[in-house]
Parts: C-alpha cells; structure tokens; sequence
C-alpha cells in the first residue's frame, strides 16, 4: 500500500509540473523564443526545453530566429503542421 501511495503521489507531482510550463501559442511564441535565446536557463524553466516545445498551435514563426545567429538547437521534434507563414524564420 505505501508504495501504491507512493506512485499515485509522484504521478501527481509529476504531472502537475508538466502543466507548470506555460503553453506555446501565437500569442506567446516570439517572446519564448527570445527568451531562449537570450537566457535559457529561465526560459527553461518557463516554457520547458526548446526541443520539447509543444508549438502545434503555432500558425506564425515568421522571423523567428532571424538574426539570432547563436541559436543552433534541435527543433526537429517540433510538429509545425498548423504553421503557415515561415517567411525569413531563419533569416
């Protein structure tokens, strides 16, 4: 029993810090992206590593990186089907 306990409770903690980070939208993405660029440790924190990034309510990532020559990270997990305008996302 206190292992069963012990399980429902970490399932818990685990799944409300999953929904501590906040949501990638339209509305929020650009300034995400800055911020991991600009300081990744708390953009980590905010929005979870970039790879992981749940952007498939995106519909712009017009000039995203543009200019943001430091930024080489793995974004290829990211599912970009709803995207419509990439125009000069990486410059």
């Amino acid at each position: 029993m206190k292992y069963t306990n012990f399980s429902i409770l970490l399932a818990l903690v685990s799944t409300s810090m999953a929904n501590a980070l906040t949501d990638i939208t339209d509305a929020n993405f650009q300034t995400a992206v800055d911020a991991w660029v600009s300081d990744e440790s708390t953009a980590t924190t905010t929005y979870g590593d970039i790879k992981d990034w749940d952007v498939k309510d995106v519909t712009t990532m017009k000039e995203a990186f543009n200019l943001k020559t430091t930024f080489n990270d793995d974004i290829s997990g990211w599912d970009v089907s709803s995207v419509t305008d990439m125009e000069k996302m990486f410059g």
